[in-house]
């Protein structure tokens, strides 16, 4: 199997790495109000983000299938949920459908979704814009990578190029 699944990404877009800034003064405080969904079905991967999160004083929930984060997310009613799109049982994109269609029918929000994939194909990444995902994180990836994208969410920020989680966006629409 090829490593490099893509080979139209850049350089600096196989090595996004962001910068830390531990000085990020807050105008909402850096918390959800419900745990964030985890939809991973490799237990170890799950278990690196809920650890992330959990660092960072973030509630978290997990799940190995589709099926079993789509209830899960009707119970809790998450703000964000972070989801792999190669699942056992249905596709992350699929799943994505069955949650927009969920909020729909409820009037509701929906939560911010950040996707995290072996799958960096061109029409995976077009998939995931047309989607309105909020970002886009190819694995391998490291925590420092979820916090940053978590911690964006908890701004209310999204990155310029949702498929790396790069700079916020400065435009508006």
């Amino acid at each position: 199997v090829d490593e490099q699944q893509d080979s139209s990404l850049t350089r600096g877009e196989t090595t996004f790495m962001p910068k830390r800034d531990t000085h990020i003064e807050m105008t909402k405080p850096m918390t959800f109000q419900s745990p964030v969904l985890i939809v991973e079905d490799t237990v170890e991967l799950a278990e690196v983000i809920q650890a992330t999160l959990e660092a960072m004083g973030i509630e978290s929930v997990y799940e190995t299938h589709g099926k079993n984060g789509l209830e899960r997310l009707k119970e809790i009613n998450p703000e964000l949920v972070i989801m792999d799109i190669g699942l056992p049982d249905i596709t992350g994109w699929k799943m994505l459908d069955s949650i927009k269609a969920h909020y729909t029918a409820n009037k509701s929000d929906m939560p911010s979704i950040i996707v995290v994939t072996a799958y960096g194909d061109p029409a995976n990444r077009l998939i995931g814009k047309l989607q309105n995902i909020h970002s886009y994180l190819l694995k391998p990836f490291t925590p420092d990578q979820v916090e940053y994208l978590v911690q964006m969410v908890l701004r209310g920020e999204k990155p310029a190029d949702p498929n790396f989680g790069g700079k916020p966006s400065t435009t508006t629409g």
